[in-house]
């Protein structure tokens, strides 16, 4: 039940990260994003961000999801980078987070052209559910439920078009957790 759990976890934000790019896999380049951090949604921001982001788990570190979902220290989350995927539309990026069969996150990045609203409003729309606005993250952010899990998509405009960040966990952890993640996540790319 555990592994049908955390594949199903997966597989949903897969889907949803595929249905916004293409579909293909690269497993060859998994080093950290290059540049430095900024506030998202200033002019400069866009222009400082890193040009490349080859992994997601640097994104947002192990201890940073501890601290914000809870857990002690040393409680063995571990962070495992999926295989890079590339498409017609860009690069997907997906971290998963967990402890031997137990996944307690996962976020996944992909890089889109077009307006970061556009982008957000395709993730929502292409998982059948009913996106809730989030205010203030990003340029454009929503969260929904689908199937006991629940999602968080948000988007920054970059000089290609936009960067969507997806973070989906059990519907148990606050989405107020999942928008916590996410701006950290914002702030690095």
């Amino acid at each position: 039940m555990k592994a049908f759990f955390r594949l199903g976890l997966t597989v949903v934000l897969v889907l949803a990260v595929s249905s916004a790019c293409g579909t293909t896999t690269d497993s060859s380049d998994t080093a950290a994003p290059t540049g430095q951090p900024t506030r998202a949604g200033t002019p400069s921001a866009v222009s400082a961000r890193p040009q490349t982001i080859t992994a997601a788990c640097p994104l947002l570190p192990v201890e940073e999801v501890v601290r914000v979902l809870g857990g002690a220290e040393g409680s063995g989350l571990e962070a495992t980078e999926g295989p890079k995927e590339t498409g017609p539309s860009g690069t997907r990026l997906r971290c998963t987070y967990g402890r031997g069969d137990r996944q307690a996150l996962v976020l996944g990045v992909a890089e889109q052209e077009g307006e970061a609203r556009a982008g957000v409003d395709a993730a929502v729309t292409q998982s059948g559910a009913t996106g809730t606005d989030v205010p203030g993250l990003g340029d454009a952010a929503a969260t929904y439920t689908v199937g006991g899990f629940g999602y968080l998509v948000t988007a920054v405009s970059w000089e290609k078009g936009h960067r969507l960040v997806f973070l989906g966990a059990p519907a148990v952890v606050p989405k107020t957790k999942l928008a916590e993640l996410a701006a950290s996540v914002v702030k690095r790319i």
